[in-house]
């Protein structure tokens, strides 16, 4: 019921039922806060989510993993990254390490600040936590490569992604494609997806409608539309963003709407 009223932004009634459970004598557990401080952090209400920490601590509730882990993604959505941290070390004092997910989540929010510095230090901090990074982990910090240093250190962590035995996975792929496309290098962008599909990987709407995109500017329509149409046929929809751009490229580079 909790879950339910927070699906229906009814917050004030799900923590009326929490205040009332006594009543039916039973009392909120991790479970219950766990679930109203994530609806709290997914709808950026952190200072609520911070008072009901407090109100869970003084129930006597120790908050667990998933509790800290649920605020550190909270801040991060919303770039408190020192908030962010903050939570980090309040898990260790809480004798809780912060786990894979934990990390990959600040490292995230780092790259998003092109703060790569600070993400790779992360990184190298869960290796001395024996927390391998995982494709999660290597998909961010290529992404914030490309985005801030560069396809050749973006390059270096692809490379070192195969030596540590870490597989790339359709996302990865379609980082590169979406990189590739950015820096009009299209056939290193057609390249990855022939790979991706030697990967065992379909092609999905991200990559076909960053392909459209890609060759749109690049003007080469023949492509795109070439693309588009093996999306049709594959029954995947083109998004907003794609069919603004072949309109404005149809249009001559003036506004289409």
């Amino acid at each position: 019921m909790i879950y339910g009223y927070f699906l229906e932004n009814k917050f004030s009634d799900a923590l009326g039922l929490v205040n009332k459970m006594s009543e039916f004598g039973c009392s909120p557990d991790n479970v219950s806060y766990n679930t109203i401080l994530d609806a709290f952090c997914k709808k950026g209400r952190l200072n609520e989510a911070r008072d009901l920490l407090l109100d869970m601590k003084n129930r006597g509730l120790l908050p667990n993993r998933n509790t800290y882990n649920i605020l550190v993604r909270g801040y991060c959505k919303m770039w408190w990254l020192k908030e962010a941290a903050s939570v980090m070390e309040l898990m260790t004092r809480d004798n809780l390490l912060p786990d894979i997910w934990t990390y990959n989540m600040l490292i995230w929010g780092l790259c998003k600040e092109g703060r790569m510095e600070e993400a790779f230090r992360l990184r190298d901090e869960m290796e001395n936590l024996k927390l391998l990074p995982d494709v999660v982990t290597y998909n961010t910090l290529i992404d914030g490569c490309f985005e801030w240093q560069g396809s050749s250190d973006a390059s270096k962590l692809i490379e070192e992604m195969s030596e540590k035995g870490v597989k790339m996975n359709a996302v990865t792929h379609n980082i590169l494609v979406k990189w590739f496309c950015k820096e009009g290098k299209m056939e290193e962008a057609s390249n990855t997806v022939r790979k991706m599909e030697e990967n065992g990987f379909s092609p999905d709407c991200v990559t076909y409608n960053t392909l459209v995109n890609g060759y749109c500017k690049a003007g080469n329509m023949g492509e795109a539309f070439r693309m588009m149409d093996e999306m049709g046929r594959k029954g995947l929809k083109m998004d907003t963003v794609t069919l603004n751009t072949i309109l404005h490229t149809l249009c001559g580079g003036e506004e289409a709407f």
